[in-house]
């Protein structure tokens, strides 16, 4: 059972990441996502525009996370078990961080 929940938790974790890589890497998302940004007059911030001029590299990520989920499958290990997961949680994290930004937050109150 335990194989089966970590399958579907790396699976989900490597479909979000090739869902984020997918997009950001279309030409017309970014073009898109900025005029987005410029709507909130906010500035795009220098994490995002790391992130989307190097988008085409972070493809690696979901291969590796399949990689050592195979691995981990193979030959279960706490440690391996343990890196797989915090990579993939890494890995959405990041690409997920890389297009919010707390300024486009519309304050409820004031």
């Amino acid at each position: 059972m335990k194989k089966v929940i970590f399958w579907i938790f790396i699976m989900t974790c490597i479909t979000i990441q090739s869902f984020f890589i997918y997009f950001i890497a279309q030409p017309q998302f970014i073009e898109r996502f900025i005029s987005l940004w410029i709507s909130f007059d906010v500035e795009q911030t220098a994490y995002t525009k790391f992130v989307f001029s190097t988008i085409e590299w972070w493809s690696i990520v979901p291969v590796v996370c399949l990689i050592l989920a195979v691995i981990t499958l193979q030959r279960p290990s706490k440690l391996l078990s343990a890196l797989t997961l915090i990579i993939s949680l890494t890995g959405v994290l990041a690409l997920v961080l890389s297009i919010y930004s707390t300024a486009m937050l519309i304050p409820i109150g004031r």
